[in-house]
């Protein structure tokens, strides 16, 4: 192959770029594998291959058709907006992380290597949702899990209280998450983490803010 001048520069950037979307995109499903495999799932099988059906909120339906669309995952996943569900489809992905995380389709096991900080966010930003006294997410995971999923959470997200009542995670100082959240999640994400605040959290925020604009320093 004979190419112009400039040309093994120009191929070295495109190659560069491909590799990192697809180191991207593959972190990316790994991430939505974990946060299904801690809240609710069902494992299907078609034509001997597994896939994940799992629920989803109507109203935060944009912001899984958001994260699909920006990290190229559209033939990994697909959205079932009519039954309010999704569908994370066979892969090679999804086999490791269930032989990792699963036997029989049950979650048995949590690595913690999954639950980096980016990744619990957007856990919690797709299946969170407000109650009248703290935030939740809904989970399946049987009561020794959910402890070490508590254990390992607040390791990786210092300041930030989650307890586990009822098959519910319920997360306490949610000020804080949003805060974070503006440092490892795009604003979609950002913008339901503010709108789980509560009226003292909100409150708090709105003083945080005059704070800083009075210093002349950073607007949150």
């Amino acid at each position: 192959m004979e190419l112009r001048k400039g040309g093994l520069t120009s191929l070295n950037k495109r190659c560069k770029k491909s590799l990192n979307n697809n180191v991207e995109s593959t972190q990316a499903l790994n991430d939505l594998i974990v946060g299904a495999l801690l809240t609710k799932y069902k494992l299907n099988r078609s034509e001997g291959q597994k896939y994940l059906e799992v629920p989803i909120h109507p109203d935060k339906i944009y912001l899984l058709q958001d994260y699909i669309e920006n990290h190229h995952l559209l033939n990994l996943v697909k959205i079932n907006s009519k039954e309010n569900v999704f569908y994370i489809l066979p892969s090679l992905m999804l086999e490791y992380k269930l032989k990792d995380w699963t036997a029989d389709g049950i979650v048995t096991a949590i690595n913690p290597a999954d639950l980096h900080i980016s990744a619990l966010l957007f856990w919690i930003s797709l299946y969170a949702r407000k109650s009248e006294y703290s935030v939740v997410v809904d989970t399946q995971l049987s009561r020794p899990l959910q402890e070490t999923l508590c254990y390992f959470f607040e390791i990786n997200i210092k300041d930030c209280e989650i307890v586990s009542i009822e098959n519910r995670f319920h997360f306490k100082s949610f000020l804080k998450l949003y805060l974070l959240s503006k440092s490892y999640r795009p604003y979609a994400e950002t913008g339901e983490f503010y709108d789980m605040l509560n009226t003292k959290e909100a409150r708090k925020l709105k003083n945080m803010i005059a704070q800083e604009k009075d210093k002349g320093e950073v607007v949150f």
